[in-house]
């Protein structure tokens, strides 16, 4: 699909995982005894590969002349932190896999720099995630860590698999599952890189190293102040994976028909952390991106919203 480079570092499809993917299919395959289900299943899955490639040819992916975020020098405007600019901003023109319109989801835009909000965000960031001297407790600190140094996005799989693992139902109502909540998640991107690119909104990182210039008393500019975590290629508002996992929550949230649920996921660096509940994990994220130092909280809660509408909309117009 489309979370192919993940949400903090460089996106393509890498070799490496084309080779980890086939891997484990033969690997799958290998324990299922020859005959007419095992070859029955291969065909079906061909046959709705081939159904997949053709719908979405032309879709936007990989265009030859890619859009690049554009780079500012103004207050507010958002600047690459790391030297480098999203190579996959492209996702703002996809074509949506359920939606029909995604500029019907759009976030609010962030809060004006003059704003006691915007203030408050600031200062909140500014105290929390910042790489030293923080008052995060151990607790925060693993959270932003959990979800800020392995590819998140490969974790929210880890998620989804623990669920089908751990919540019963059919290899059917399984297929079911991963479909509707990847399509969600897929179309909740697109809708929040249309609204980075139609934002750009700085990074913490930048706001608070140029605080004194953003014009709002209540914001004091400190120029050696870095984040927790580093920021990923990409403007600030709204958040990419605060989109992503509450978008997937509230797609297993309709599929089971409850909240309660007991299940992990394990980072690609062997972290695992349990969870109660669909919404904690959310919440987790809007938290974790703070803690970070990688977002205003305005950011991760306007992304929540986006992905919690988007998995609401193809749940009930797709996935009835």
């Amino acid at each position: 699909m489309l979370l192919n480079g993940g949400l903090n570092g460089p996106a393509g499809f890498a070799p490496a995982r084309i080779t980890a993917i086939e891997t484990a299919y033969s690997n799958t395959l290998a324990a299922i005894p020859p005959g007419p289900a095992r070859e029955g299943g291969i065909a079906t899955g061909v046959a709705a590969a081939t159904a997949m490639i053709a719908a979405r040819a032309g879709d936007g992916r990989f265009p030859a002349a890619p859009f690049t975020f554009p780079i500012g020098t103004l207050p507010g405007e958002w600047r690459p932190t790391s030297g480098v600019n999203d190579p996959a901003a492209w996702l703002k023109d996809v074509k949506p896999f359920v939606l029909r319109d995604p500029d019907l989801f759009r976030a609010r835009k962030p809060n004006a720099l003059h704003t006691r909000a915007y203030a408050a965000d600031y200062n909140e960031v500014k105290e929390i995630g910042r790489a030293t001297g923080s008052p995060r407790t151990q607790a925060q600190t693993d959270a932003a860590n959990y979800w800020g140094l392995t590819n998140a996005t490969a974790t929210i799989a880890s998620v989804l698999r623990s669920v089908g693992d751990t919540q019963g139902g059919t290899i059917a109502d399984h297929a079911r599952m991963f479909a509707s909540t990847y399509a969600n998640v897929a179309d909740a991107v697109i809708v929040t890189w249309r609204d980075k690119a139609r934002y750009t909104f700085w990074r913490p990182i930048t706001a608070i190293q140029q605080g004194d210039a953003d014009g709002n008393p209540a914001t004091e500019g400190e120029p050696t102040w870095t984040s927790l975590i580093a920021a990923p290629p990409y403007p600030d508002h709204p958040s990419g994976l605060s989109a992503v996992g509450c978008s997937a929550m509230e797609s297993l949230q309709y599929f089971y028909g409850r909240d309660a649920a007991t299940f992990s996921g394990t980072t690609l660096s062997g972290v695992t952390r349990t969870f109660d509940s669909f919404s904690q994990v959310c919440e987790d994220i809007v938290d974790a991106r703070v803690w970070s130092g990688i977002h205003f909280r305005f950011a991760d809660t306007e992304s929540a919203k986006i992905g919690q509408r988007v998995a609401h909309w193809g749940n009930r117009h797709s996935f009835r």
